[in-house]
């Protein structure tokens, strides 16, 4: 699922990049054209041309999946958890500045079976982005947009063994704990498609170029370079005036080089209720 997801994603954002190229040279080469930007303001997050918006979100993300850790005490379980936050965005005309905060708690029950031991794993991340949004070109159906910013996130896992009298060898007692950084420089690309005034679809690709520290009670040290990726889907309803409701999709895949050396995604659906004035 998780492949066709990843797969789709791309394919939509190259649909999309690929009319967007014709539309452009069609335009250049003289064509004549109305931008339907009526439609394109109604997005909550989009500012009328040479005006200004303002707003607020509420955001809620969940995530229920497999949890497997590779290696010589394999484990396999069940990752739940949410992702609650909120962010703040301002706009004029087609640029759009928004800072986000977010403050996750998730729950992994495992078990190593060659040594039939459980252990619960919890896991906190506490996350801060800060992303300037820049729209490429308006057209009815296809408003392409690039993002820059950057993304700073703090993780702390600790696992517990809950079989009695059970002990971690690397410490010599049943729980051991580790803290992850991620100090990360943003781009990306995206999509709005206006559908009618009531509803319409955003999509974005994140790349996060990040620098990965690590450290836990074994005395265990990581310092590296990578990147991680997220992608975003998301359909928008405006309830009333001002008031609007989002919801969605996101799948963030972090490589081992920026996770502890075992590669991870989570994938949860999400939604956020928002306020946006526009002047």
């Amino acid at each position: 699922m998780k492949s066709m997801i990843r797969y789709c994603s791309v394919m939509f954002l190259i649909a999309t990049f690929f009319c967007c190229g014709i539309a452009f040279a069609e335009e250049q080469a003289g064509s004549k054209r109305v931008i339907e930007e009526s439609l394109l303001i109604l997005d909550p997050t989009v500012a009328p041309s040479k005006k200004a918006t303002i707003g607020l979100n509420l955001e809620y993300w969940y995530v229920t999946q497999k949890y497997d850790t590779p290696g010589n005490a394999s484990a396999s379980g069940d990752l739940d958890g949410s992702m609650p936050g909120f962010s703040f965005f301002v706009g004029f005309d087609d640029t759009t500045l928004q800072a986000s905060y977010r403050d996750a708690s998730w729950n992994a029950n495992q078990r190593i079976s060659s040594q039939s031991v459980d252990y619960k794993k919890t896991l906190t991340d506490k996350e801060f982005e800060l992303s300037l949004r820049q729209v490429l070109y308006k057209s009815r159906w296809i408003n392409p947009y690039a993002l820059l910013g950057y993304n700073v996130k703090e993780s702390r896992s600790t696992s517990e063994l809950t079989t009695p009298n059970a002990v971690w060898d690397v410490v010599f007692k049943p729980v051991v704990s580790g803290t992850s950084y991620h100090n990360s420089i943003l781009t990306g690309l995206g999509n709005i498609t206006p559908i009618n005034k009531w509803f319409g679809l955003r999509s974005d690709m994140r790349v996060m170029w990040d620098r990965y520290r690590f450290h836990d009670d074994t005395g265990q040290k990581i310092d590296n370079w990578g990147a991680w990726y997220r992608t975003t889907h998301t359909g928008y309803v405006n309830l009333f005036e001002g008031i609007n409701l989002q919801t969605g999709f996101r799948y963030d895949i972090l490589p081992g080089r920026v996770n502890n050396d075992i590669a991870r995604d989570k994938f949860g659906f999400f939604a956020s209720l928002g306020y946006s004035y526009k002047f």
